[in-house]
């Protein structure tokens, strides 16, 4: 059910059986949302409503954050499922004795200097995979598990569940949502998306409710290691700044 409430202060506690509700306030229209373990409230539309009160958006964790070790172990092992032996079919380079000029996968078998357009080719390698991550609250601590899923180095293939947090790794690539993620994550959770992998880790961090999207600081969630870095973590005399996404 969805509810259509306009700004009181204070708010009223969301009801029970309500999956979302749309707020009308003196700054903007937000969303409304509660599950186990999360609570959010998150701009969609920056208006001004006169003679209304303004709200704040939020976000509510009702336990702690994702420890540090958890993150660690995430970017491990897609480090892990990243590397795949290969043997160029021309030359017979490998992962561990390259070409003396340098070189990366083409296909799983041809490296770029034994490819005739490797000048132009696009330079992530093939034996690299994307990879997704689950996690839930369980017992007063967090849940880490891998879905069933069909990985490619742009893609995965994954049978949606419903987790507290969903996390996917890129490698060489940044960490952002495309247009197919925006299409997919069309439950209320927390989505996180790990990039850059293999030089510089870079955390980027979202709130998705049925479809609406807040971006927030990593810290939010997680206990960051020294070596991942929040996409777009303000100092900490900053404001943050909402952001519709």
């Amino acid at each position: 059910m969805i509810n259509y409430l306009i700004a009181t202060n204070p708010l009223p506690p969301i009801q029970p059986g309500i999956l979302y509700e749309y707020i009308l306030a003196g700054n903007g229209v937000f969303v409304r949302a509660a599950r186990a373990g999360l609570e959010v409230m998150i701009p969609i539309s920056n208006t001004s409503v006169r003679g209304l009160p303004a709200v704040e958006p939020y976000m509510k964790l009702s336990e702690s954050k994702v420890p540090r070790l958890t993150l660690e172990y995430i970017l491990q092992e897609a480090l892990n499922q990243h590397k795949a032996p290969g043997v160029c079919r021309v030359c017979g380079c490998t992962d561990e004795n390259g070409c003396p000029e340098g070189c990366y996968w083409i296909e799983a078998d041809l490296c770029s200097q034994c490819a005739p357009d490797h000048e132009t080719a696009l330079s992530i390698p093939t034996d690299l995979v994307e990879v997704m991550f689950y996690l839930d609250k369980e017992f007063g601590g967090w849940r880490l598990w891998q879905p069933e899923q069909i990985q490619s180095g742009i893609a995965i293939e994954y049978k949606p569940e419903n987790s507290l947090i969903e996390l996917h790794s890129h490698h060489s690539m940044g960490a952002f949502f495309s247009t197919t993620d925006n299409d997919d994550q069309q439950g209320f959770r927390i989505y996180a998306v790990l990039g850059r992998i293999t030089t510089t880790p870079t955390l980027h961090v979202r709130v998705g409710v049925y479809g609406h999207f807040w971006k927030v600081p990593a810290k939010w969630v997680f206990d960051l290691p020294e070596n991942v870095r929040d996409i777009d973590d303000p100092k900490e005399d900053e404001e943050v700044v909402w952001e519709w996404i």
